[in-house]
């Protein structure tokens, strides 16, 4: 792929919104670029000339992208839940943070108040698990009260792109939530144990566990 030629693209994609068929034509509209642009090297035109050619190719692409934008009403609603879905993340994270926090500080107050380990320890824990099971549940609400209209605007990250979860439906999306924040979830669960258990040498191995979870979801989702 001449970089040159994508940048170009991608230039004049760049206030489109994410759909199927925006990348599609996209995609297309690259190729068909890239090949005249391989024909005018091979015609003997330098690459500046043939580059140059390759956009003249394209003609008035301002009524092309103006029917690939969607009503202004969708992209409002499309805003408003890029908005939403960042800060229901940002607020997780958060909460994610603060819980693993708390259980350091409780294991180094009870050193320093002679306090009971085991308790301390214990109680940390709790309340991790409570700032987890609130952070994890924010991201799971932001994933599934996602508008059906703008189910198709909304950019896929590579994992979704290569999963066959149909996330059009309730359980589709329920279970793309549940895997967005799996690791996540089998991060908290290794410090929680970690501190409670104080076995260090051993938890590692949940994260082998979780490798082999995550695994059999991503198989039995593509099924």
């Amino acid at each position: 792929m001449n970089i040159k030629i994508k940048k170009h693209i991608d230039s004049i994609f760049s206030e489109v919104p994410y759909s199927k068929k925006a990348e599609e034509l996209k995609e297309e509209i690259m190729a068909d670029m890239e090949a005249h642009f391989n024909d005018r090297i091979a015609a003997g035109e330098s690459e500046q000339d043939a580059f140059r050619s390759a956009c003249e190719s394209l003609g008035d692409m301002e009524s092309v992208i103006k029917n690939l934008i969607p009503e202004k009403d969708i992209m409002e609603k499309i805003d408003r839940y890029k908005k939403f879905k960042a800060t229901m993340t940002s607020i997780a994270v958060f909460l994610y943070i603060i819980g693993i926090a708390v259980v350091v500080a409780m294991t180094s107050l009870s050193a320093l108040f002679d306090g009971d380990p085991a308790i301390m320890s214990i109680l940390g824990t709790v309340i991790l698990l409570v700032l987890a099971a609130i952070a994890t549940g924010l991201i799971i609400f932001s994933r599934m009260t996602i508008p059906q209209e703008v189910v198709p605007y909304i950019r896929k990250n590579p994992s979704e792109e290569r999963s066959n979860i149909d996330t059009s439906t309730f359980r589709g999306r329920f279970l793309r939530a549940f895997t967005d924040c799996f690791w996540t979830l089998i991060t908290i669960i290794y410090f929680v144990v970690s501190f409670a258990t104080h076995e260090w040498g051993i938890t590692w191995l949940i994260f082998l566990i979780g490798a082999a979870i995550d695994k059999a979801v991503k198989s039995f989702c593509e099924d």
